[in-house]
């Protein structure tokens, strides 16, 4: 058996997805364009093989489409206020790096952070190493704002791991939320 052969995976999820492009070039929603996306769908898959990802074995899909909506719904508000920045000539701004300490050090879930940061308007990952990334920051007039932005990319991160990480990483962040609620309750 050839080693092509042995290597091929067939993914409902990359068929799914590769008929769906495939329709928005032709152009048209007929059968015909259905049964032939779906054949070149498998030939795609056959000839062009994807590498095993394991961290797509453990992918979580509620925690993914929250992944996704949460990413859609800060590029939506972001891109307001990056826009509102920009226009707002009379203010000043001022830009930031900033070092932030992940919580993991796996090369999926960094560079799904990295990526998701650098998605939305504002924030751009310079550099991604060891488990820590180096982001520069649109606008951030004090040490809040900085603290808002570090914030922020932890909050990319907490989502990337409650929807690819492994259970000790999830246990962990389900943890430190306990721990947070916990201790706002005690101080009110």
């Amino acid at each position: 058996m050839s080693e092509r052969r042995k290597n091929f995976r067939f993914s409902f999820l990359m068929t799914a997805g590769l008929v769906v492009v495939w329709l928005l070039l032709v152009g048209e929603f007929t059968v015909g364009a259905v049964v032939f996306g779906v054949v070149v769908a498998a030939g795609v898959q056959l000839v062009f093989p994807m590498p095993e990802i394991p961290q797509m074995a453990r992918m979580r899909p509620i925690q993914t489409v929250w992944l996704i909506l949460t990413t859609l719904w800060g590029l939506v508000r972001a891109s307001a206020i990056v826009s509102y920045q920009v226009l707002a000539w009379w203010r000043p701004t001022t830009n930031s790096i900033i070092a932030v300490d992940l919580r993991s050090s796996d090369s999926f879930t960094s560079t799904l952070t990295a990526v998701l940061v650098t998605l939305v308007p504002g924030s751009v990952v310079l550099e991604l190493r060891g488990g820590r990334a180096l982001v520069h920051v649109f606008d951030t007039p004090d040490e809040e704002a900085v603290e808002a932005a570090r914030q922020n990319v932890l909050a990319q991160e907490r989502l990337a791991l409650l929807a690819f990480g492994t259970k000790e990483e999830v246990e962990r962040i389900r943890q430190e939320r306990r721990q947070r609620f916990n201790w706002k309750g005690r101080t009110k």
